[in-house]
This record gives structure tokens, sequence and C-alpha cells, in this order.
């Protein structure tokens, strides 16, 4: 009991000061800040569940106390909770056509939490704290024009001081924030969750084995129509098209990652797979967005038509061979 306590602790703290230092405003805190729920996945990950929860608690509180509670309740909706509750997931386990049971219920489980579902609760806890603080700012201010309004003013004096303010106005920042949030908050999420489980596989502390991806992510057909209704809800008035926008980019990168997946499953067995993924992986990076619109549509239709990865992978990796 004292061991796991004294990992929630220093979790929990460690997790704190990682995103307490963002104050700073330097771009070494905010790469730090990014890496914040990574101490509390790993206790989730590694050790007794009690160890991931108390670590999520322990980190929300030592906020509070340093930044403030306002401080302390945004990083345990945002970062400390989701952090806990994706590691959870990831270790449940269960007996063939048996009920969910914890990974560490005595026998090694059969089953083990799909990463594809995995993903789609993921990207929905990064984008409720995005809707839960535009309904309170919406509150706040009486309705979506004021509070707007008001938002836009503040902008605009930090705007005023920035080189990209002469492209941007203070509303187009009002309305894109929200957006890119969400987006970055699903990958801020997986990257973490990818970094914890390979630490604590690598210590050979992880209940589960490691999933392979490519063929791991795979998401439901209805996800694709989903993605399709929020994408033409956008269009509604505000707030309820910034709302739609918010959830249509959140479920876009998970599509996202899945046509990362397909690429890496359709050129298993080529040549030139590692110049192939890493041509993939700059443009990327590099070119914005009609690379990751690709992605995202070649997601969608992977969704969609579930062989298309295995009717590639004859094409790519089995050409005929000629005749003499």
């Amino acid at each position: 009991m004292m061991k796991t306590l004294g990992i929630a602790l220093g979790a929990g703290v460690t997790s704190a000061v990682l995103f307490a230092v963002i104050t700073t405003a330097s771009p070494v805190a905010v790469v730090l800040a990014y890496l914040a729920p990574l101490p509390i996945m790993i206790a989730g990950l590694g050790f007794p569940h009690p160890a991931g929860v108390a670590a999520a608690l322990i980190g929300g509180g030592t906020v509070g106390l340093a930044l403030g509670p306002v401080a302390g309740l945004m990083f345990s909706l945002a970062l400390a909770l989701p952090a806990w509750y994706l590691a959870r997931l990831a270790v449940l386990g269960r007996p063939s056509g048996a009920a969910a049971a914890p990974a560490a219920s005595g026998t090694a489980p059969a089953e083990w939490y799909p990463v594809a579902p995995l993903l789609l609760r993921l990207a929905a806890l990064a984008t409720a704290p995005v809707l839960l603080a535009g309904l309170a700012v919406i509150w706040r201010y009486g309705s979506y024009d004021a509070a707007a309004a008001a938002m836009a003013e503040r902008l605009s004096v930090v705007l005023s001081r920035d080189a990209l303010s002469g492209e941007l106005r203070s509303a187009d920042f009002v309305r894109y924030a929200p957006v890119l949030i969400a987006a970055s908050g699903v990958v801020m999420l997986s990257v973490n969750l990818w970094l914890a489980g390979r630490a604590v596989a690598i210590s050979d502390r992880l209940p589960r084995p490691w999933p392979t991806l490519p063929d791991a992510i795979r998401l439901p057909g209805p996800a694709a129509g989903v993605l399709a209704v929020l994408v033409a809800a956008t269009f509604l008035p505000e707030p309820f098209g910034l709302g739609a926008a918010v959830l249509a980019a959140a479920l876009a990168v998970v599509f996202l990652f899945e046509g990362l997946a397909t690429v890496h499953a359709v050129t298993r067995g080529l040549s030139a797979r590692g110049a192939i993924l890493c041509a993939v992986y700059l443009v990327t990076a590099f070119v914005f967005p009609w690379p990751l619109l690709a992605l995202v549509v070649l997601g969608c239709i992977d969704c969609l038509v579930p062989s298309l990865r295995q009717r590639a992978g004859i094409a790519f990796t089995k050409p005929p061979k000629r005749k003499p």
C-alpha cells in the first residue's frame, strides 16, 4: 500500500510540475506541459489501479494549490482524469466469452480492450473539456455573440503584437481556436498513451501484449457516417456549428490515424517501405493541410471498405510473375 501511494505521489506531483511550468511561456515549457499526462498514464498502466487514480487526484490537487482552484479543475478535467481513465481502459481484459474483468484478476485475459474503441473514447475525452469551457463562457456572458465579442476583444490585444495578426483576425481565432485545441488534444493524449505504453512495456510491467497498431486501428463503419454528419453540421448557426466543428476535428484526427495505419499495412513487403513511410510522414508534417485531409479520406475509405487493405496488400506485395 505504501509503495502504491509513493508511486501515485511521485507521478501526480511530476505531472503537476510539468503542467505548471507552462506559466513561464517558453518553448521548452510548452513541450514539458505537453507531456503532463505521461506520469499518470505510466502509473495507471504499470502499477495497480489505485496508483493511477490517486496520481490523477494528487496532480489535480497540486495544481490547484499552486495555480488556483480554476487551474486545478482545468488540469483535472482536461489532462489528469482522462490520462487515468485511458490507462485504465488500456489494461482492461476479459476471458473469451466472459464478462469484462481487470487484467490483474488472476488468469491472463484472452481479449484486451480494442485499440479502435479506445481511440474513440480518447477523442471524446479530448473534446469534452473544450465543449464544457465553451458552455461556461456562453453562460457567463449570457449568449454566444456576447461571449465571442468579449473573447475577440481580449485576443485583439494579443494579436496586435503578433506577426500573424495581419493575416488572421481575432474573430477567426475565436472560431478556430476550440477546433485546434480539440484536435491537438487528441494528438497529445494519443502520443502520451503510446509513450507510456512503450515505457511500461520496456520495463516488463505492461499487463497486455503490445498490439500491432496498423492492424488494430480499424474504426467501425458508422464512425464515417458520424464524421460526415458532423462536417455537414458545421454549417449550422453558431454556437452549434462551432460545436460540430470541434467534434468533427477530434474524430477526423482518429481517422487520420487510421489513414496512417492503412499506409503502414498496404506497404508491407515493399523493399522501399521505409522510404515511402518516411516521405509520408515528412509531407504530412510540413505540407498543410492537404496531406492531412488525404489521410483522413483514406481512413474513411478503409473504414467503409474493410477489404481495402487485403486487396492493396496483394497488389503491392505479391506482383504476378512475368512469363519468360
